[in-house]
């Protein structure tokens, strides 16, 4: 899983599973759902899920948004990342590793 930002907007790339949790293969997958905090540490929050590519994953997911929400001018924040999958009964799978980028909106120095 990795996380690109070009100004305040955020790319994340990721890889559906392809076992369940106890490694017998996927059927069922339904959708994967991405969560970020606000920089601040605080709770994360949950961004439009992505549909499942097939009932058995394995796709290559990318999704996006903006932190222009969280962000005033000259700041920098670090932004906390991770995803889940769900299948068709609900179950929801433990969360990913939480990855992480810097979202920031620093003016550049002053030319000498």
């Amino acid at each position: 899983m990795n996380v690109v930002f070009n100004g305040l907007l955020w790319e994340i790339t990721y890889t559906e599973p392809t076992t369940n949790s106890d490694s017998s293969p996927l059927n069922d997958l339904k959708e994967t759902q991405v969560f970020h905090d606000d920089g601040l540490g605080g709770p994360f929050q949950a961004r439009n899920p992505s549909p499942a590519t097939s009932p058995q994953g394995g796709g290559i997911i990318t999704s996006g948004g903006s932190m222009a929400s969280f962000m005033g001018p000259n700041e920098s924040r670090t932004f906390r990342f991770y995803t889940l999958a769900i299948d068709n009964d609900l179950n929801i799978s433990l969360p990913s590793p939480v990855v992480t980028g810097v979202c920031e909106t620093l003016a550049p120095a002053p030319p000498s």
